[in-house]
């Protein structure tokens, strides 16, 4: 954790007005310290949905989703194709009955479901999606989680809300939420709304000290406006590789064959692609719609051009011979 930064006696008294907590710059300095020293955001997303009867799904990052992320913008980085969006490992809660925006409603008799990718998966084997993982996987160029959006319009979920959280400035010992409406496939919004939770808890030294995450269990909000939205990133643009990955997840057959006309007098070089293609980290190998081109990859394998070393070190002893 960073040593306190000093700061203006001059400044800090008007902030400490505006928290009114006039007299208790000390207090004020050290959450204005904690916010700097703990900078991250939890995100959620809160959809409408069945689970045994009708109510609202509240679906929380954790841990394990942040490790995920992580992980996730280094596989972007190296143009790799992301199997394990950070959301799978979100922990769901179930809220019997509650209707979106009853935020009330989220603060007692839930229900914990489980991890998401869970409750995604049952979702879709309801639909007939048994390949839901690969077909709407995350796509280069896009926002990094708005390929959710699709998978849930498929599964008749019209829209859920995406929900930002961070420690904030402007009030004492409060928390920031943005929140936004997300319509399935629809482009990202330009700015998101902006409250405050905890502002209602008097008087503000008696506040305890929140964490992001615990945003919903707060009934009250305190309306501040609106903001660019946060905590966003665009998948980069995707290799040559990881566009043939791509394919391949959706319509095995059509790739393969593909790369056998184009390739037919060049069995080394799709020898080549079709290995880069099994290593690849943009395949899942446990995935089924593997064995098809480990397949075309072994059949590949017995008709590649083999050096014939011992033959071609006598045809240079013979060239080297004849030079002299």
């Amino acid at each position: 954790m960073a040593a306190p930064t000093p700061m203006d006696p001059t400044e800090l008294a008007e902030i400490a007005v505006s928290y009114h907590m006039e007299g208790q710059e000390g207090l004020v300095q050290e959450w204005l310290q904690h916010c700097d020293d703990f900078r991250y955001y939890a995100q959620a997303f809160v959809l409408e949905g069945v689970y045994q009867e009708r109510g609202l799904f509240v679906v929380n990052s954790t841990p394990e989703s942040t490790r995920a992320h992580f992980a996730n913008v280094r596989m972007d980085e190296l143009h790799e194709r992301i199997l394990n969006p950070e959301y799978f490992q979100y922990d769901v809660w179930f809220y019997p009955k509650v209707v979106l925006l009853n935020w009330r409603g989220c603060t007692y008799g839930g229900i914990f479901v489980g991890k998401f990718e869970n409750l995604l998966d049952s979702l879709c084997m309801s639909h007939n999606i048994p390949d839901w993982k690969q077909r709407y996987a995350p796509k280069a160029g896009e926002a990094h989680n708005q390929n959710l959006g699709r998978l849930l319009g498929v599964c008749g979920i019209n829209g859920f809300m995406k929900i930002t959280v961070g420690l904030s400035m402007h009030q004492f010992r409060c928390l920031d939420v943005y929140t936004r409406l997300q319509m399935n496939d629809a482009p990202l919004p330009d700015y998101e709304a902006w409250d405050i939770v905890g502002v209602d808890v008097l008087p503000a030294s008696q506040r305890r000290v929140p964490e992001p995450h615990e945003w919903w269990y707060y009934a009250g909000r305190f309306s501040y406006g609106q903001r660019s939205i946060v905590a966003e990133w665009h998948l980069g643009q995707p290799s040559e590789l990881r566009i043939l990955c791509d394919r391949y997840a959706v319509n095995q057959m059509e790739v393969l064959r593909e790369l056998f006309i184009h390739c037919d007098r060049d069995p080394d070089g799709l020898y080549r692609v079709l290995r880069a293609m099994c290593m690849s980290p943009s395949m899942g190998q446990a995935d089924p719609r593997m064995e098809p081109l480990k397949e075309a990859l072994l059949t590949t394998s017995t008709f590649r051009g083999i050096p014939r070393a011992i033959e071609d070190k006598k045809a240079q002893q013979i060239t080297r011979r004849s030079r002299m």
